[in-house]
């Protein structure tokens, strides 16, 4: 699956493996979405039907003047953010966490992880240990 898959369709797009089990991604519009229009979420994860939930930034008034490009790599950050918390939740470290505020729950980790990934697979591509 690639960006280009994700936006030629906008409602269902494609389907990943996280560690064993199928995850649907959707890409909705806000309006369409009461968790995201209610919460403001960029996307989210549903567990229990293994579903990553985006954010159409095309329905947001916010990114009618944004150039593409930025638009693009927001969602692609949000996408990223989405599938590791599907990582942590099927890896088994959401259950080991004790409370929503317990490190694998944790928004931060969660963000930071998401946006220093292509950072991580660069480094790795170069010193050829992928």
């Amino acid at each position: 699956m690639n960006y280009e898959d994700i936006e030629r369709n906008k409602k269902m797009v494609d389907s990943v493996n996280i560690l064993g089990t199928e995850y649907k991604i959707y890409i909705k519009k806000m309006q369409d979405d009461t968790k995201l229009s209610e919460n403001g979420w960029g996307g989210y994860v549903k567990v229990n039907t293994k579903s990553i939930i985006i954010a159409d930034l095309d329905s947001l008034a916010e990114y009618l003047d944004v150039e593409k490009n930025e638009a693009k790599n927001v969602q692609k950050v949000t996408i990223r953010h989405e599938v590791i918390h599907a990582y942590l939740y099927e890896s088994g470290l959401w259950s080991n966490s004790s409370s929503p505020n317990h490190w694998a729950i944790d928004e931060e980790i969660t963000d930071w992880i998401a946006i220093q990934s292509p950072r991580f697979i660069r480094t790795f591509t170069e010193l050829e240990i992928l």
